[in-house]
């Protein structure tokens, strides 16, 4: 046997289904039969965040949201929309933060982030005052 029999494939698109399949080249160029074909997937990036509200409780402002179905989350990821674009508040651990003090309108969005740092997709926006 000459060479490394093993392969690692890069730049794959998550939550992809990718297959397969090997053969042997002899010495004299020979090429064996194709084997099966075999499927892999790759893990998807987790499911956007939804539903997210306001709440005030002793005088603070609360955002919080549903928590993801995906067991492995490691921590949300809140954003605060802007002119030239989002810019990330505060990673929370948990599904809810309390809002610093507010002076003007936000615009805030929040992402799920696995332990394979793995992003979602951002959440529906929030506006409030």
């Amino acid at each position: 046997v000459k060479g490394d029999p093993s392969y690692a494939d890069t730049d794959l698109k998550d939550g992809t289904e990718y297959l397969y399949a090997v053969h042997a080249i002899d010495n004299d160029g020979l090429a064996s039969p194709m084997s099966v074909e075999v499927p892999a997937m790759t893990k998807p990036v987790p499911k956007k965040p939804s539903g997210l509200k306001l709440t005030e409780k002793d005088g603070k402002k609360i955002l919080a949201w549903d928590a993801n179905p995906e067991k492995d989350i490691k921590h949300y990821n809140v954003f605060k929309k802007g002119f030239l674009g989002a810019s990330k508040l505060v990673s929370a651990q948990t599904n809810a933060w309390t809002v610093e003090e507010v002076k003007v309108k936000n615009e805030l969005f929040v992402t799920a982030q696995d332990a394979d740092d793995l992003e979602s997709e951002g959440s529906d926006s929030i506006v409030f005052e």
